[in-house]
C-alpha cells in the first residue's frame, strides 16, 4: 500500500510579465519512485484579473539546493518522506513541454488530479532527471501575484 505525502507552499510569481520563476522542486530518494497526485494552485492578495500559469516540468539538467521542507504524512504510523520538497531551487534546464499546465485568472483556485494511479507523474528513484520535477509559475500583466500551492504524492 502506498503512503501520501503533501507539502504546501507560497509562491510570488515575476513581476515582470510572461516571466516564469521556479518555485519548487521535488526529487526522489535513492531507494523508492515517487508519483504526483494532485496539484492544486490559487492566487492571494489584492483582486487583480490577471492570466496566470502553474506548471510542473520534467527537468533534463536538475534543479538544485533549495530550502528543504517536511512533507506532511497522511496516514499516522506512515514513515517519513523519501521524496524531498525544496523552495526556490537553483534553475536546472527544463524538457521541451510542461507535463501539467494549470492557467487561472489570479482571482481563481485550479486543481490537477490523477484520478488513476497510473495517470500520476511518476518519479524514478535515485533522484537525477528522471526522478526530479519542477514546479514554475507567472503571469501576464507585470504585476507580481502571490500563488499558494499545494503538491501531493504517493511512495511505497
Amino acid at each position: 500500500m502506498p503512503f501520501y505525502y503533501s507539502a504546501t507552499a507560497s509562491h510570488t510569481t515575476s513581476g515582470s510579465a510572461a516571466t516564469q520563476t521556479l518555485a519548487a522542486r521535488t526529487t526522489t530518494g535513492t531507494t523508492k519512485q515517487s508519483a504526483i497526485s494532485r496539484i492544486i494552485a490559487g492566487a492571494k492578495g489584492t483582486a487583480q484579473d490577471n492570466p496566470t500559469l502553474f506548471q510542473a516540468w520534467k527537468p533534463t539538467t536538475v534543479a538544485s539546493a533549495g530550502t528543504t521542507q517536511v512533507a506532511e504524512v497522511h496516514a499516522h504510523g506512515a514513515p517519513a518522506a523519501v521524496t524531498v520538497f525544496a523552495l526556490t531551487p537553483t534553475v536546472g534546464v527544463k524538457g521541451a513541454f510542461p507535463v501539467v499546465q494549470l492557467p487561472f485568472n489570479s482571482r481563481a483556485m485550479v486543481q490537477w488530479v490523477a484520478l488513476n494511479p497510473d495517470e500520476a507523474l511518476s518519479l524514478a528513484a535515485g533522484g537525477a532527471a528522471a526522478g526530479d520535477m519542477n514546479y514554475y509559475d507567472e503571469q501576464a500583466a507585470g504585476v507580481a501575484v502571490a500563488i499558494p500551492y499545494q503538491l501531493t504524492w504517493y511512495e511505497g
